[in-house]
């Protein structure tokens, strides 16, 4: 069973000259998911025009599970991205620390996960030192998958980074491997 993987890093977390590096975590979970038999693991992005680039090679793979993990805005990117393509079975979401969460006054705040959404885990920094992120995903009125949040103390430049972070995440990515893929109707 393949698994493709495709991530967004944060508006400034991307690579020098784009950003200051920050969620560049990615890069070394990208790395630890490619290990994982018929992972498939796609560079990172740093921009949300790309987003016609997922969506044709979802469309592309129609048998292939399919895994979105995002850092800081990249997450607004990856549950738009959902939201956007309700015919394509999203096996698994990955969302470090939504971003912004609070005193956003709603911009930028994340589409809800709807149906075509099976599982999403989302790591939260309680970590109050950093004014940015603390987002959460929310759970359309069609969504019935599986919704994890998981408290972290990590600041949120350094929560895509998190060794204890990119175990769940690959327990999870290989849980897949190992699963019967169901997909979902429309």
């Amino acid at each position: 069973m393949s698994i493709r993987v495709y991530s967004w890093y944060g508006n400034i977390g991307a690579p020098f000259p784009r950003g200051v590096g920050y969620s560049r975590g990615l890069d070394v979970l990208g790395d630890k998911l490619a290990a994982i038999p018929g992972a498939i693991v796609l560079p990172a992005r740093a921009n949300w025009m790309s987003q016609r680039d997922v969506m044709n090679d979802a469309g592309a793979h129609p048998a292939a599970r399919k895994v979105c993990i995002g850092h800081s805005m990249g997450v607004y990117a990856i549950t738009r991205l959902a939201a956007r393509t309700p015919g394509v079975t999203w096996d698994l979401l990955i969302a470090f620390e939504p971003a912004p969460g609070y005193n956003s006054l709603g911009a930028f705040r994340c589409p809800p996960l709807g149906r075509n959404v099976r599982r999403a885990i989302c790591f939260r920094s309680t970590n109050w030192l950093n004014p940015i992120g603390h987002g959460r995903l929310h759970p359309g009125p069609d969504f019935a998958g599986e919704l994890t949040t998981i408290p972290m103390t990590a600041l949120h430049h350094k929560i895509a980074a998190d060794p204890q972070a990119h175990d769940v995440c690959i327990e999870a990515v290989r849980a897949l491997a190992l699963s019967t893929p169901q997909r979902i109707v429309a």
